[in-house]
Parts: C-alpha cells; sequence; structure tokens
C-alpha cells in the first residue's frame, strides 16, 4: 500500500508527482488532498482508496488516464467528495477519467471533471462515473468538461445502482473551445 501503515484518514499536501502507469493503493482508507495539495500523474494513474475528498483548491492531474477506485474497503463506505479540479489529458491529447465508488459521487460547488481536447486535432475525452450509490453534481460550470477544439466532444456517461443523480450545474460537450 501507498503511505504509512497506521495512518486513516491520510492527509496529502503539497505537490507530487507519479510515473506513469503508476497505481497509489491506499489499501481502503481515506485520502484527503488538502487544499493547494497537487497530485499529478506523467501518463495512466490509478488511485484507489476507501474514500476520497479533495479540498477547494486541490487539483488532481494526468496526462494520461485516471482512474479513481472506491471499492476496496472494509472501512469506509467508498464515497468521493471532489472541491478541487480533477484534470486528465494534455494540451493535444484526450483522456478518461473513471471514477468507480461503492458509496456516493459529489462533485462539490467549487469542483470539476475535465477530460477536454483544447489544442488538438482529435476527439474530446471522457468522463465516467459509476456509484452504489446518488451522484451529485453541484460543481461550478461547466461541472464536467469534455470539449474538444477539432474532431468529436468526448463522451459523459453517469451510472448509479442505487441512488438518484442530481445535476445543477451544466455540463460542456462541444467541439468548439
Amino acid at each position: 500500500g501507498f503511505g504509512p501503515a497506521n495512518v486513516d484518514p491520510i492527509v496529502v499536501s503539497g505537490t507530487w508527482t507519479a510515473a506513469s502507469n503508476a497505481v497509489l493503493d491506499f489499501n481502503g482508507r481515506h485520502v484527503v488532498l488538502s487544499a493547494n495539495a497537487v497530485v499529478s500523474g506523467l501518463g495512466d494513474l490509478t488511485l484507489r482508496a476507501g474514500r476520497l475528498t479533495m479540498a477547494p483548491a486541490s487539483a488532481l492531474n494526468t496526462a494520461g488516464d485516471l482512474t479513481l477506485d472506491m471499492v476496496h474497503s472494509t472501512v469506509w463506505a467508498g464515497d468521493a467528495e471532489i472541491s478541487g479540479i480533477v484534470s486528465v489529458g494534455t494540451l493535444t491529447t484526450a483522456a478518461t477519467l473513471s471514477i468507480l465508488a461503492a458509496g456516493h459521487v459529489e462533485v462539490q460547488a467549487l469542483g470539476a471533471l475535465l477530460a477536454r481536447n483544447p489544442g488538438g486535432a482529435s476527439d474530446g475525452g471522457g468522463v465516467a462515473i459509476e456509484a452504489g450509490g446518488d451522484i451529485n453534481l453541484l460543481g461550478a460550470s461547466p461541472c464536467i468538461d469534455v470539449n474538444a477544439a477539432a474532431g468529436s466532444p468526448g463522451s459523459i456517461v453517469l451510472h448509479s445502482w442505487t441512488g438518484a443523480i442530481t445535476a445543477t450545474s451544466g455540463f460542456s460537450a462541444a467541439n468548439a473551445l
């Protein structure tokens, strides 16, 4: 596992960079990205936790695909509460953000999920959220952005096993930025 074995929650502060294809496995513990914390991936990245909380002004960025996996905990409910910015891909290459949660997923007032391709000639990226509980999209507008400068816009897929899906902020899926 990643992080000190006896600490739960694990609070991440400062700036961290993960290698391409890294798996940050917190063994089912609660991970908190504090305000101004930045975790960047050089390529594809997987983060496994029992619960994920991102404070306002925190960021989780990767040049490739990002999987946030909150389904492997015996202690935490598998929730994701995002008040920071989650961004995948580069200025010219689109990528996919996948959020898998046993519990609820909430993108809060200052949060945003970005999988856009602002400078490339290819299609936009994708955002997929699969949750065991409610999905609440209350973040900045647009809360989910899968735009493409050229080509087709990306995709947005939302699926809740047992809960409701609520969106009070907009989505953006266009092919002109």
